[in-house]
């Protein structure tokens, strides 16, 4: 298998890197299909008052025509009424859809804002690269999914069509007000249906997008060791490594607890535990160490064990901050370690003595 084949998932980082190019999983399907379905359905539950206050208003209009005389002057006044009463109905409609239009993008791009699709590229007004694109294997899959969502939302809606059919039919022996308001509602009918129907082929068009995408950010093994040295290379990547190994060194060194001298701790935040063997020790040193979490498991392993603890600030911080664990103490410390550890012997003196 050739090493620049594309076999490795994409990094985090390889996602946000294409994510600032634009490159995130959208289907225009699924938008226009939600549209559609809530149009329709806002139209379907809000269709009776609006048009009734439609009909009442162009009933007024013509009846005032009537009466008055017809002059340019009273045609651009009752126009003017009739579209500022029309858009003060529809304007709900198109707010909700506006609104309903941006959430579906925003939760398929997730906030993105980006010009990068903007910025000029020479690339796309080559006419070589276009004829490429016209007929690549990309332009032919989008061709061959235009012509199957058209043959399908076409089949939806003739079925519909034929099966509101007998109905329409029927409507020329009815009133035209009924006959109009039923007719609306056989159309509405048809347009839900044609709206689940493109949903459904969004929602599969999302899910091939999704596949294709990840498809396009695959990266070769070359790639992902690249971006590996790279990634190490950051500060906060390394600083977090040491910070982890540290941790992991330190809870390893737990059952050294056991057999230290003695325990120096920052009540509650720092421990350090210090063993001093002078037939086999230049100096004392630092068997384990902790804060946090790992300070209270030495503490209680300690406490345990019966090795004394004693509560010393500023040096459980300094032997924590300077000294590694398995490594002696520094010369600037042998005065304060030395003084800790005469201090616990007369302890152990007074003990055997009683």
């Amino acid at each position: 298998m050739s090493s620049q084949e594309r076999t490795e998932d994409p990094t985090p980082r390889r996602h946000e890197e294409a994510r600032s190019r634009g490159q995130v999983v959208q289907s225009h399907d699924v938008a226009s299909a939600t549209l559609l379905l809530a149009g329709f359905l806002v139209l379907q539950g809000a269709s009776g008052s609006a048009f009734t206050q439609l009909g009442t208003l162009m009933r007024s209009s013509f009846q005032q025509m009537t009466l008055k005389e017809l002059t340019p002057q009273t045609v651009y006044e009752r126009s003017v009424a009739l579209e500022l009463t029309t858009l003060q109905i529809l304007a709900p409609l198109f707010a909700a859809l506006l609104i309903l239009g941006t959430a579906v993008s925003v939760v398929q791009t997730r906030f993105l804002l980006t010009s990068q699709p903007l910025h000029p590229d020479l690339s796309r007004i080559n006419p070589l690269n276009g004829f490429r694109r016209l007929f690549s294997s990309r332009s032919l899959v989008e061709l061959g999914k235009a012509l199957m969502k058209a043959t399908i939302i076409g089949f939806v809606v003739y079925r519909a069509f034929v099966d509101e059919l007998p109905r329409m039919l029927a409507l020329s022996q009815t009133d035209l007000r009924v006959a109009m308001t039923m007719l609306g509602g056989s159309a509405v009918g048809i347009a839900l249906k044609a709206g689940v129907a493109l949903f459904v082929l969004g929602a599969i068009d999302y899910l091939y997008q999704r596949r294709q995408h990840f498809s396009a950010i695959r990266m070769t093994k070359d790639e992902l060791r690249e971006e590996m040295k790279h990634s190490e290379g950051r500060p906060e990547v390394r600083a977090r490594i040491r910070q982890l190994q540290r941790q992991l060194a330190q809870g390893r060194s737990l059952p050294n607890v056991r057999k230290a001298d003695a325990v120096v701790v920052n009540p509650t935040h720092y421990a350090v535990a210090i063993q001093y063997k002078p037939t086999e020790m230049q100096a004392p040193k630092v068997v384990a160490k902790g804060k946090g979490l790992i300070a209270q498991q030495i503490r209680r392993i300690a406490a345990e064990a019966g090795v004394t603890i004693v509560p010393n600030p500023p040096l459980a911080q300094t032997l924590y901050r300077t000294v590694e664990v398995g490594q002696e103490i520094p010369t600037s410390l042998y005065q304060a370690v030395a003084e800790l550890l005469a201090f616990i012997y007369s302890l152990r003196r007074g003990r055997i003595g009683r």
